[in-house]
């Protein structure tokens, strides 16, 4: 499966409960090869001041990331 830094291989588990990624990879596979995170991070109207202030693209994905549900115990 291609993500946004590489390419990572997921095998489907049915007899699983939980996994440690959940479904991320393939929420992520949608957003790549959907286009919809290009999309929002071109219209994104964040913008650092900052010299080492981090990339638009890491504080969304970061933003995203952070709203994954949590599968709990």
């Amino acid at each position: 499966m291609d993500t946004f830094g590489d390419r990572i291989h997921v095998q489907w588990n049915p007899k699983a409960a939980v996994t440690p990624l959940g479904q991320l990879p393939f929420f992520i596979d949608f957003l790549k090869v959907s286009g919809v995170f290009d999309v929002w991070v071109k219209g994104c109207s964040l913008h650092y001041v900052r010299n080492d202030a981090p990339d638009k693209r890491a504080v969304l994905a970061t933003f995203v990331l952070s709203c994954s549900p949590d599968p709990g115990p």
